[in-house]
């Protein structure tokens, strides 16, 4: 079931400084990562925009929603904090590289979200440590991420430290691994 209501983000923005050229357009199993990005995310909610850099705003703004980090250098919060600002609405945020993600993962996290109203994402059970993305933030999460960007300290995990809920579940971690370098496409 697609989930209205909430909008989901796809972050397109980074550097891409390991992978060598925009990850948007590095091709995955013979699709680019974009593509296989929105098929996930229009699996969940039926509308989206992409977070994007101002280069990349002049290459996707024809074809998609497009909203600008104007947030520089604060890394994916900066993206979130922007797409919050410009939406006004809940967001669910995924990566731009991680295709592996499943529908069932993704519904997990969305679902525990909206029924806690807080910022969630995936905790590993045995390492009790903070898997940022993909994750869900209601739009009354604003002001944490205002206040956590003025005071530079952009950390996604610390700030699910202080303001997140946990979805606790078991599934194949590969699915969540991020595609960085042109050697993580083998």
């Amino acid at each position: 079931m697609v989930n209205s209501g909430v909008t989901g983000l796809i972050l397109v923005g980074g550097q891409s400084s390991r992978m060598g050229q925009d990850k948007a357009f590095v091709e995955w199993q013979g699709k680019p990562l974009l593509e296989t990005a929105v098929k996930k995310i229009e699996s969940i909610t039926p509308s989206f925009s992409l977070s994007v850099n101002r280069h990349q705003y002049n290459q996707l703004n024809s074809s998609y929603n497009c909203i600008v980090d104007t947030h520089l250098n604060k890394g994916p919060l900066g993206g979130i904090l922007s797409a919050l600002e410009a939406l006004q609405t809940d967001l669910f945020v995924v990566p731009i590289d991680m295709p592996q993600l499943t529908k069932e993962v993704l519904k997990a996290i969305l679902d525990k979200g909206k029924s806690s109203r807080s910022i969630t994402a995936y905790k590993h059970v045995k390492s009790n440590s903070w898997e940022p993305l993909p994750s869900f933030w209601p739009r009354e999460a604003i002001n944490h991420v205002a206040t956590t960007i003025l005071s530079e300290d952009v950390s996604l995990k610390k700030l699910l430290d202080t303001h997140g809920t946990a979805l606790n579940i078991t599934f194949d971690q590969s699915i969540v691994q991020n595609i960085n370098r042109p050697e993580d496409l083998c």
